[in-house]
């Protein structure tokens, strides 16, 4: 009424929505009566009063933020130093498994150049771009059982050419995925090219690491812009509950 006097005006004087709603399944259905919605509206209603009530009351206490499946890491955190790396001989068993593209599938040529080089470069241990690196780090960590999982605009391909985990025949509809040669668990490597909707991808993404402590669960912004979309979540929820050190998120 301050700012749109006329219209609120015109608005009061219109029935509600739940009154026409009311009188259109009178009107459809002859099974239910008049009585019988008031007593459905009057449950809800109850039901909306007994959980605003507990609301009120309820003593906040971070530990519920905290998924069960987070239980054994949290009491387990100590201050001793973990070897995370990996030795040589392993970094080149699994970068010859991953950079050796099968034969009877039809590559983009300059795909398969791109592996060419990789295989070339973890042979000689020499000129390891970062794609390469990127894919040997989730190779070991895969090789180990631990799940990978990356979503966000153009994740297969990568924004710039660099990534290239998730290859199409160029003849027919197949796709190859190289990080799958070390595991019989698809499961365990997840690329997802998601849509332009970066406050919900990267809220489903927060959900998933909290439910999943195994798993490396990675949203990649293609753009730095495009973390703005994004920036709710990470304000809100990410930034709030690393405050209460409740440190979920994998990446």
């Amino acid at each position: 009424m301050f700012t749109q006097p006329l219209m609120y005006k015109k608005i009061s004087t219109m029935e509600n929505v739940l009154s026409i709603f009311e009188k259109d399944v009178l009107k459809r259905d002859s099974s239910i009566t008049q009585k019988e919605l008031d007593e459905i509206k009057n449950a809800i209603n109850k039901e909306y009063e007994l959980h605003y009530k507990e609301a009120t009351e309820d003593k906040f206490d971070k530990k519920e933020f905290v998924p069960l499946q987070w239980k054994k890491y949290i009491e387990n955190i100590t201050a001793e130093e973990k070897f995370t790396g990996s030795v040589e001989e392993k970094l080149k068993r699994l970068g010859e498994k991953i950079s050796t593209l099968p034969s009877e599938i039809n590559f983009h040529p300059q795909l398969k150049k791109i592996y060419e080089s990789r295989l070339d470069t973890i042979r000689t241990g020499k000129g390891i771009d970062w794609g390469t690196a990127e894919a040997l780090s989730w190779a070991t960590m895969i090789d180990n059982g631990m799940p990978v999982r990356i979503s966000g605009q153009d994740v297969e391909r990568g924004t710039f050419s660099h990534r290239h985990c998730v290859l199409y025949d160029q003849n027919e509809y197949k796709k190859y995925i190289p990080l799958l040669k070390l595991t019989n668990n698809s499961s365990h490597f997840q690329a997802c090219n998601s849509h332009l909707s970066e406050f919900a991808v990267l809220g489903y993404e927060l959900g998933y690491s909290y439910y999943n402590p195994d798993a490396l669960t990675i949203w990649e912004a293609q753009f730095g812009d495009f973390g703005n979309g994004g920036q709710v979540i990470i304000d809100q929820v990410i930034f709030y509950l690393n405050k209460l050190n409740l440190n979920l998120c994998s990446s």
